[in-house]
């Protein structure tokens, strides 16, 4: 189990990667003077404290790990754009560019997709996952949006489905994005 002390400060934005055992975070220096992506496996042990670094004037506001393709994203809300690297750390690159405070991403890898809430324009969008082109909005008229997650599951014949969730508050534009999309969602209760 990983617990914030003086060398873990606000983690958050959690990723797993349960192909390799590794969990991944956002996390400030102890003297918060810079955000980073760290890793550790998924007991706890072995924390890689400045796995990425030099995310101060980024603002890291979600991170999610293609554990196949070896890459690891991250959604930059004060640069705005999204960034990956390679899992080992190396080869940080800016992959999409231009948007409004990105935040909350998530990976349809069975559709190479990213998919992102940008804030700023109160949209869901998604992008092409292999170089960030062919941005386009799925979902507009939001407010505030912060987060999106994708999760494949197979049904009974063995067949991959997509679920896709949402926290919206309204349950009729859960329906009309329920449409658009055409997945399954996984409603909160509240």
């Amino acid at each position: 189990m990983i617990t914030a002390n003086a060398d873990v400060k606000f983690p958050k934005f959690i990723a797993l990667d349960l192909v390799n055992n590794k969990i991944f975070y956002r996390s400030n220096t102890p003297a918060n003077t810079d955000y980073m992506v760290r890793r550790a496996n998924l007991d706890g042990t072995g924390i890689e404290a400045n796995y990425i670094t030099g995310q101060l004037n980024t603002g890291i506001e979600g991170v999610a790990v293609d554990p196949t393709g070896s890459k690891i994203y991250w959604a930059g809300d004060n640069s705005d754009d999204i960034s990956r690297a390679n899992l080992d750390g190396t080869g940080v690159t800016q992959l999409i560019a231009g948007l409004d405070h990105p935040r909350g991403i998530a990976l349809d890898l069975s559709n190479n997709k990213i998919y992102w809430c940008d804030s700023g324009t109160n949209k869901i969008q998604r992008a092409n996952i292999s170089d960030g082109s062919g941005v386009e909005d799925i979902v507009t008229g939001l407010t505030t949006p912060i987060g999106v997650t994708i999760a494949t599951i197979s049904n009974a014949s063995g067949e991959e489905e997509n679920i896709r969730y949402v926290p919206f508050s309204s349950k009729y534009l859960l329906m009309i994005v329920m449409a658009l999309l055409g997945g399954w969602f996984v409603s909160r209760l509240q």
